[in-house]
C-alpha cells in the first residue's frame, strides 16, 4: 500500500482545527433543529429520515467514483482500485471490521441521542444541558489516543481543552436559567413534572462519550488501509442510515405519514449531519483527535447562538460567559497547534 499522502489528506492534516470548527458549526445546527423538533413531538419517528443525507452522499460518491474510473481506466470497477482489496489481491478484512464496528457505533449514538432527549424530558431537565456532558469525551479521547496511537499533546492543547470543558459547564448552567425566552428549566416548569431520576440521562450521556471515543479510535485506524476519508464516511454510515430510512418508509406506509413540511425539515437537517461528519472524520484521521474533539464542543455555543437568534431566547451571564470561555479555549488550541 502506498504511503504517499493525497493533497486533501495534507490539507486535513495542516488545517484539522479549521475543519473541526466547521464540523461543530454543522453539528450545532443539526442539534438545534433536532432538539426543537423532539420537544414538539416526542416520537422516534422524527429520527428516521435523518439518515437520508448520508444515503444520498453514499450513492453520489460511488457514482462519481465509478464514472471517474470509467473515464480514466475504461471500467466502472477494478479490483486493484477497490479499497476493500489489498495490494496482494486479498480482501482487507481489517477494513471490513472497521466499517461494521463504525456502523454499530453509529446506531448506538443515534439511539442514545434520542433516548437522552426523551429521558431528559422525563427527568425535568433540558436535553441540551445533558448533551453538554458529551464534553467528557475530550478527555477520554485524548487518553485513548495517547495509549493506542501515542498521540501526545502540548500544554496549550491541554489548557485549551480545559477551557472548553469549563465553558460547557457555564453554558449548561445558562441554559437552565434563560432570561426572557420561551424555554426555562426552573422548578416551576419542566422540573415539577419529572418522573425519572436525572442520573438516567447523565449515565446515558457518559456512555455516549465512551462510544464516541471508541468510534474515534477505529476511525484513525483507516490510516492503515487504502480507503480515503471521503469513502470511509460514505461506507461507514451506509448500513446504519439505511436502517433508519427503512423505518421511515415503513412509518410513511403503515404508520403516521410525514407531512411535506416534516419531510423537508428532516431531510434537509440530515445533510448538516453528513457534512459535519466529513469534516470531523478528516480532522480525526489526519489531525489530532483530542484537540479536534475539543473544538467539536463549539457546537454548544453555536447551538446557543441559534437559540438566541431564531428562538429569541436571551441567555443569562453564565451562558454568555461560557460562550466567551469556549472561544478562548478554541483560540488557545489553534495557536498551540505547532
Amino acid at each position: 500500500m502506498s504511503t504517499k499522502k493525497t493533497r486533501l489528506e495534507i490539507i486535513f492534516a495542516k488545517y484539522y482545527f479549521g475543519f473541526a470548527i466547521l464540523s461543530a458549526l454543522f453539528f450545532g445546527s443539526f442539534n438545534f433543529i433536532l432538539d426543537s423538533v423532539v420537544q414538539q413531538q416526542m416520537s422516534l419517528r422524527v429520527m428516521y429520515l435523518m439518515g437520508t443525507g448520508c444515503l444520498v452522499y453514499f450513492f453520489v460518491f460511488h457514482l462519481y467514483s465509478a464514472i471517474d474510473l470509467k473515464q480514466t481506466k475504461g471500467k466502472f470497477w477494478l479490483k486493484s482500485e477497490s479499497a476493500y482489496y489489498r495490494d496482494d489481491g486479498r480482501i482487507d478484512f481489517f477494513l471490513v471490521k472497521i466499517i461494521l464496528c463504525r456502523s454499530v457505533f453509529s446506531v448506538m449514538l443515534f439511539t442514545l441521542l434520542y433516548v437522552i432527549m426523551y429521558t431528559s424530558e422525563l427527568s425535568g431537565i433540558s436535553s441540551s444541558v445533558i448533551i453538554t456532558l458529551y464534553a467528557a469525551n475530550i478527555l477520554s479521547t485524548s487518553v485513548g489516543f495517547y495509549f493506542v496511537y501515542n498521540e501526545k499533546l502540548n500544554y496549550r492543547h491541554l489548557i485549551g481543552m480545559i477551557f472548553i470543558i469549563i465553558s460547557i459547564a457555564f453554558i449548561s448552567q445558562g441554559k437552565t436559567n434563560v432570561i426572557g425566552g420561551r424555554k426555562s428549566d426552573s422548578n416551576n416548569t419542566v422540573g415539577s413534572n419529572k418522573s425519572l431520576s436525572i442520573f438516567v440521562p447523565i449515565c446515558l450521556a457518559l456512555l455516549a462519550c465512551l462510544v464516541i471515543t471508541a468510534q474515534s479510535l477505529i476511525t484513525r485506524a483507516i490510516r492503515f488501509t487504502k480507503i480515503s476519508s471521503a469513502q470511509y464516511t460514505a461506507d461507514s454510515q451506509f448500513l446504519s442510515n439505511s436502517l433508519l430510512v427503512c423505518f421511515g418508509i415503513y412509518e410513511q406506509i403503515y404508520g403516521k405519514s410525514y407531512t411535506s413540511n416534516e419531510a423537508l425539515i428532516f431531510i434537509s437537517t440530515s445533510f448538516l449531519q453528513i457534512i459535519g461528519l466529513l469534516f470531523l472524520n478528516g480532522a480525526i484521521i489526519f489531525g489530532k483527535a483530542g484537540p479536534s474533539q475539543a473544538l467539536i464542543q463549539l457546537q454548544s455555543p453555536f447551538q446557543l447562538a441559534l437559540e438566541i437568534i431564531i428562538m429569541s431566547q436571551i441567555p443569562n451571564i453564565y451562558a454568555l460567559s461560557g460562550m466567551a470561555i469556549c472561544i478562548v479555549g478554541a483560540l488557545i488550541i489553534i495557536l498551540g497547534k505547532k
